[in-house]
């Protein structure tokens, strides 16, 4: 692991932190301007001394938050829409954290209008910052700054793809030293030479189809020389988008997900679907007595529709929905019942 990776995973944390904050300022400020007062009257002002308490224990959740979610796992390159998906879920889980939290301690905290653009200047500010901390980062790589120096193995479509994509993005963090086609005594000669002039940080396996005894002979040269060992996937398994290797009698065992939310992201994007629910059922409960109100005034019946659907694997469920179709009133039914029984009489009395 490159020390400026680690620097820099380090640095994101104060960041973060201070994007939190400023957007906490940013949204008790926003609420007390004059457009916003005219258009939502302050009811309930906080001191300035108070909020900032307030805002520091909030701003301490959000980077725990970010902590599960794996915002600063080290790592030397990253995805920044993957970077970015993670944001919104941590600010919008924090959000809904304290959301909570105030709703069961309504004198700690009452301002919805700060909560609401807290959790949207928060996204913002620490996307910023992210991706601020990203550009110097990817900047310095381009100069050869926390750069891994690796050596490829293989001959195949799979290696000349991936010296493409090295030498068309240094951003990557990776710069070749050498090529080798397979590792034998010569390769592995010219490997033990090439340490004394420059520093190897990894051996990248591209080839699937190099023999079983050159890649355990050269796993065995990497670890000896604290070599970081790579290699790409065979051709089932590149096809694979979402993998987890766990061991059985020490022997690696590849799983291949259906989904990323197998596992404990199953488990996670249930918690959150919850709580998420509950606060949107809380915030939303006055538009909802006001359809009910509707429903009733306008149609007789219930004001809910009772459906059943079918979700996975076939399993049944009861869905509840606002009635949306029009239910005759009794004496209107009447009234057709006796136009139509009038109807049959005078065709009757007609034959």
């Amino acid at each position: 692991m490159k020390k400026s990776e680690l620097v820099f995973s380090a640095i994101l944390i104060p960041v973060d932190f201070l994007m939190v904050f400023l957007a906490g300022l940013l949204s008790y400020r926003l609420r007390f301007y004059s457009f916003v007062t005219d258009i939502k009257p302050v009811i309930y002002e906080i001191v300035i001394r108070e909020y900032l308490s307030v805002l520091l224990i909030a701003s301490v959740v959000f980077i725990l938050i970010f902590v599960l979610t794996g915002l600063y796992a080290i790592k030397s390159h990253r995805k920044i829409i993957d970077e970015l998906g993670k944001i919104f879920v941590g600010c919008t889980a924090s959000i809904a954290l304290l959301i909570i939290f105030i709703f069961f301690r309504r004198e700690w905290f009452s301002s919805r209008f700060i909560v609401l653009f807290s959790w949207i200047f928060s996204f913002i500010s620490v996307s910023f910052g992210r991706i601020i901390v990203r550009s110097i980062q990817h900047g310095l790589l381009k100069k050869g700054v926390g750069v891994h120096y690796i050596a490829v193995i293989g001959q195949d479509k799979n290696t000349d793809d991936i010296m493409s994509q090295i030498h068309q993005h240094p951003s990557l963090g990776y710069k070749l030293v050498e090529r080798f086609n397979n590792f034998d005594i010569d390769a592995k000669n010219k490997l033990l030479e090439k340490l004394k002039i420059v520093r190897i940080d990894e051996i990248i396996v591209t080839d699937p189809n190099l023999s079983k005894d050159e890649i355990l002979s050269l796993k065995d040269f990497c670890y000896e020389r604290h070599i970081i060992f790579k290699y790409i996937a065979d051709l089932f398994e590149s096809q694979a988008a979402h993998i987890e290797i766990n061991t059985i009698a020490d022997v690696p065992i590849i799983e291949v997900k259906r989904t990323k939310l197998d596992g404990w992201g199953r488990i996670f994007k249930r918690i959150f679907d919850i709580l998420f629910s509950l606060i949107l059922l809380i915030i939303l409960s006055p538009l909802f007595i006001i359809l009910a109100t509707l429903i009733r005034i306008d149609s007789v019946g219930p004001v809910f529709a009772k459906l059943e659907r079918v979700g996975e694997k076939g399993k049944r469920f009861t869905l509840y929905k606002f009635r949306s179709m029009v239910r005759r009133p009794r004496f209107k039914k009447r009234i057709i019942t006796i136009e139509r029984e009038a109807g049959r009489s005078f065709v009757q009395n007609k034959e």
